[in-house]
């Protein structure tokens, strides 16, 4: 019973969701980021605290201190703290 549960917090432990990742993001500075496409701001907001670049892209993620969400966005996108 012991090592099933060692095992079950050891899988529970290593998974990373959008939640876990959120209340990581929150830490820090808040930073104003500004995303543009073709010229065009398609995203202008503040974090609530840190932002983080994304491993899998060349992408942003932070918790948007107005709606409080998770927040992933790409592209031409300026930070500034």
């Amino acid at each position: 019973m012991k090592t099933f549960v060692m095992i079950l917090m050891a899988i529970l432990m290593c998974g990373c969701t959008d939640a876990v990742l959120a209340g990581y993001t929150s830490l820090g500075d808040p930073a104003e980021v500004t995303c543009y496409s073709g010229g065009v701001v398609t995203y202008d907001g503040i974090s609530t605290g840190k932002v983080a670049s994304t491993a899998q892209s060349d992408g942003w993620e932070f918790v948007d201190s107005e709606t409080n969400k998770f927040m992933r966005v790409s592209g031409d996108c300026i930070v500034q703290n």
